[in-house]
């Protein structure tokens, strides 16, 4: 593939910032956002309200704040859970908040194209690295390929996907800023590099977790295929809703341990 120089930014990701998302955190709490946060420790990251809603229909509400941040009960442990917006940048600002309430531990659960032809609609994927193939990556660590999941995570949420008997896969995922131009080239080029899937965050907030010294994992559920001659949108498909609540059970099984 060739490759184009593109001038956009310059700086080390080590500079330091004007300000901080602590600094945010204090300007929220004097306009009374955010009173009484006990602290949590684990969050589960939404990119959809069905995602978000069927999740609150999961758990025991324990509090809420505001309308975003909702904390529940499972056994004696807390957990937080956010729907974040659709998108690297975006869903980076609102990961950074979190991480500045002192939450340590996310694990990200959202849809995906599938890249392969034997990873269909409602299948189960496990990022193992993402192409950074968006922008804001590239503000938390220094130019690469890939970033990656953390590991102990990784390996914890794998362990209880076995344990449950749910079928998935593992590999890389491919992340864009821009669905619209998921070109034929740069598919066919990652479907031979081995990539299973492409979405919209998860190279940019494996960064983050990084720079930040969070942990932080995705899952990912199949709800199109950009296989064959032709874009395939199964969206409301039966078998991607019902592995919705695969990979929210998964997820709050793994952050209860």
């Amino acid at each position: 593939m060739s490759k184009n120089n593109i001038p956009l930014i310059f700086g080390n990701p080590k500079d330091a910032a004007f300000f901080n998302p602590t600094d945010w955190i204090s300007y929220a709490k004097e306009q009374g956002k955010f009173k009484n946060w006990q602290p949590v420790t684990s969050c589960i990251l939404t990119f959809n309200y069905d995602w978000f809603n069927l999740l609150k229909k999961s758990l025991k509400l324990y509090t809420k704040y505001d309308r975003q941040i909702h904390v529940f009960k499972v056994g004696s442990k807390k957990i937080a859970a956010q729907h974040v917006s659709v998108g690297a940048a975006k869903a980076g600002i609102e990961l950074e908040v979190l991480v500045a309430l002192g939450i340590k531990k996310f694990i990200a659960i959202g849809s995906a194209g599938s890249l392969q032809e034997h990873v269909t609609t409602g299948d189960i994927c496990l990022p193992t690295k993402a192409i950074r193939d968006e922008g804001t990556s590239y503000h938390y660590m220094s130019p690469s390929k890939y970033s990656y999941p953390t590991l102990p995570l990784f390996k914890a949420l794998k362990k209880i996907l076995q344990k449950k008997n749910f079928t998935y896969f593992a590999g890389p995922t491919w992340t864009t800023d821009a669905p619209y131009r998921e070109t034929i080239r740069k598919i066919l080029t990652y479907r031979k590099e081995g990539c299973l899937t492409v979405e919209m965050e998860a190279a940019s907030l494996f960064a983050i977790a990084k720079h930040r010294k969070v942990s932080l994992v995705s899952i990912l559920n199949i709800s199109d295929e950009l296989t064959g001659t032709h874009w395939k949108p199964n969206f409301h498909h039966k078998k991607h809703q019902q592995s919705k609540e695969k990979l929210i059970e998964a997820a709050i099984e793994t952050l209860s341990i």
